[in-house]
């Protein structure tokens, strides 16, 4: 799933969404569709069975991006 990050032209609200072929995408804030799509970075997965047994984090995936799309 093809997710991208965002800035509003109207607010400056910065978000990140799901966004499928030539969807429209609009401000959670003030819901301008006046937005600017950025470079985003990608990260592979982790294997949590490669993480060392040392490691501080939690064991439990965070979900950074707010989506609820069922990365957790």
């Amino acid at each position: 799933m093809p997710l991208f990050e965002f800035i509003c032209k109207k607010c400056n609200e910065k978000f990140e969404t799901l966004v499928f072929g030539d969807e429209n995408t609009e401000c959670p804030k003030c819901k301008s569709s006046k937005v600017i799509k950025q470079f985003s970075s990608f990260a592979p997965p982790t294997s949590y069975s490669s993480r060392n047994s040392t490691d501080s984090r939690s064991s439990a995936p965070v979900c950074k991006h707010k989506c609820h799309c069922g990365c957790h």
